[in-house]
């Protein structure tokens, strides 16, 4: 399983990615990726051209705790310096939306394919800019 969690062709970036990722950047956010995941994602994200868009990676295997735990989104706050205004943007209803949640997030549904308590929902990444400027 392992090699094809780490194999890059296994993935693909959403259309809007980079350009949503630049647009963030542009209005003065910081991009921070956290998720459930294996040691190496930050390589396949410098593989997929992204990694510079991002200013750190919370990865669960690194911290012993996993969305949706509390501790994994307080460590992620505390990396980003604890802003006052924090999004959290997934496609996870339990992991990403209810655990952003719990942890005080503003939490923005992106892609999901079933009914989620997100703060907002999104079709696509681009559609984020409504709701962030």
């Amino acid at each position: 399983m392992r090699e094809i969690l780490i194999d890059i062709t296994n993935y693909k970036l959403y259309e809007d990615t980079v350009s949503t990722l630049e647009a963030c950047r542009r209005l003065g956010y910081k991009n921070y990726l956290i998720t459930n995941n294996y040691p190496e994602i930050s390589d396949n994200l410098k593989k997929l051209g992204i990694a510079s868009y991002f200013t750190d990676f919370i990865i669960s295997s690194h911290i012993g705790y996993e969305k949706p735990h509390e501790a994994f989104f307080a460590y992620a706050k505390r990396i980003a310096g604890n802003p006052e205004l924090a999004y959290v943007i997934g496609d996870n209803p339990i992991a990403d939306i209810q655990g952003g949640k719990a942890a005080g997030f503003t939490t923005i549904a992106v892609h999901l394919c079933c009914e989620s308590a997100a703060d907002h929902h999104c079709k696509s990444l681009a559609q984020i800019m409504d709701i962030i400027k």
